[in-house]
């Protein structure tokens, strides 16, 4: 590690050995922040419930970070027992439709209750005390410069606006969602949504700058905080690493094998998607024996059993979470990449986290994404895939028939373009915009 000029204290909840999407973007800010005379310093939980663990991720935690944690009374093992469910069951897949849908149980519409009215901004709200007293003697101890908080969840930044009251230091906040989630429910009463709308609109004025994965989720910031526009409001988009893909040990599929990154949701409609394979499953042999779906990542149960109900169910395998060497691997040894994005104004101007994975794989990514979305402005810019309507049926047949057809003949990898564009999502070029909103930041000091 360089010598360092300055001293930045990252809040997250999610950190190794927590595993998916959340801890990789704050985790590859860090490997890459002393390069730039930062070095960060971390605070987190010290004994976090984490639904995914990836023990591999540990391997890429610096030897020399300081890296030190407080106490959290986590309610969601007494809703888990409460409600009989299983360990390890993903809630917020299962539930949130529930809520939505009007099929709660009793017991869960009692913990919907407790979660509307008591778990503002969210149930890891309970960390906040134990994190300040903490944050406080770290940001002593160390001499830190700048906090840095990355949500969600959002109560860490609940907790950096406290840190920054109480210390007088500069705070940029890191949203990689939006203050509500579009994929999750409204509250379900109305002086809790507004409570939490207000408690959303103080966190992001009282920020000295605020970092946005995207235009999406800037758009909706600027809605919360009520005003236009934030000039504080910078976008860093999530990124790859080029060093994650130099350590992969790679075996190319034999099969047309498309494959799914990620959670998939009720909300996500494949119902299009599945008719399409189903015909071209249903006109060609040839097909039938190569095709191979594969999802990598947390299924719903209402969407497995869509998918388990297809003509085409013996073609697919459910891997569920992998580590992330693992998942990379599985997606660089795949023939197509498998992306969707909801045609709504939220999921337009959001594009998931995975498509920069999907980027810095090299491998073609079929996009069933409005093509007026932001996902699809990366993929045109970089050409690294096809965008294709997510509704339209025979489109999308046509497409997986002739995409499937280049593939036999060897020409399908001809869809990436190596352009330069490409090399803007790279983590060191992310790094560097990043760094660049610390320094204006502890400018305003």
């Amino acid at each position: 590690m360089s010598e360092v000029r300055k001293k930045v204290l990252v809040i997250t909840y999610y950190f190794p050995p927590a595993g998916g999407a959340a801890v990789q973007r704050t985790l590859k800010f860090i490997n890459f922040l002393p390069f730039h005379d930062w070095e960060p310093v971390v605070l987190t939980v010290s004994n976090p419930d984490y639904l995914i663990v990836d023990k591999q991720l540990l391997q890429k935690v610096p030897r020399w970070l300081k890296v030190y944690t407080s106490y959290i009374f986590e309610p969601h093992r007494l809703y888990m027992k409460f409600t009989n469910k299983e360990a390890g069951q993903a809630i917020d897949l299962s539930v949130d439709e529930n809520v939505e849908t009007g099929s709660l149980s009793f017991k869960e519409r009692i913990s919907d209750f407790i979660r509307s009215w008591f778990f503002i901004p969210d149930a890891r709200v309970f960390w906040t005390p134990f994190a300040i007293w903490r944050g406080l003697q770290v940001i002593k101890k160390e001499n830190i410069d700048l906090i840095y908080s990355s949500a969600p969840p959002n109560t860490v930044h609940l907790i950096a606006s406290a840190l920054k009251f109480f210390t007088g230091k500069q705070w940029v906040a890191d949203f990689r969602d939006p203050w509500t989630k579009y994929l999750a429910p409204q509250r379900s009463h109305f002086i809790p949504q507004k409570l939490d709308e207000f408690l959303g609109k103080r966190i992001i004025n009282h920020a000295d700058r605020v970092v946005s994965v995207g235009k999406g989720v800037k758009g909706e910031l600027e809605k919360t905080a009520r005003q236009k526009p934030l000039e504080k409001i910078a976008v860093i988009t999530n990124g790859f690493s080029e060093e994650d893909y130099s350590e992969l040990k790679i075996e190319m599929t034999k099969k047309f094998s498309i494959c799914y990154m990620g959670s998939l949701y009720a909300k996500y409609d494949f119902n299009p998607f599945i008719t399409a394979v189903e015909n071209v499953f249903a006109s060609s042999d040839n097909f039938k024996n190569d095709f191979r779906l594969v999802f990598c990542g947390r299924l719903d149960a209402a969407s497995k059993k869509r998918f388990e109900a297809t003509g085409f169910c013996s073609n697919i395998s459910f891997l569920g979470n992998k580590s992330q060497k693992e998942a990379l691997e599985t997606m660089c040894g795949s023939t197509l990449l498998l992306l969707y994005i909801i045609d709504s104004v939220e999921g337009k101007g959001i594009p998931t986290s995975k498509l920069y994975e999907y980027i810095g794989s090299r491998r073609p990514i079929l996009a069933l994404a409005p093509e007026d979305s932001e996902a699809a402005a990366i993929i045109q810019e970089t050409e690294t895939g096809l965008i294709i309507p997510p509704d339209q049926i025979k489109v999308i047949e046509n497409s997986i028939s002739k995409l499937y057809q280049n593939w036999k003949k060897g020409s399908l990898d001809d869809m990436v373009k190596m352009k330069p564009e490409r090399n803007k999502y790279e983590i060191k070029s992310l790094t560097k915009a990043l760094v660049k909103v610390f320094d204006d930041a502890t400018s305003l000091a």
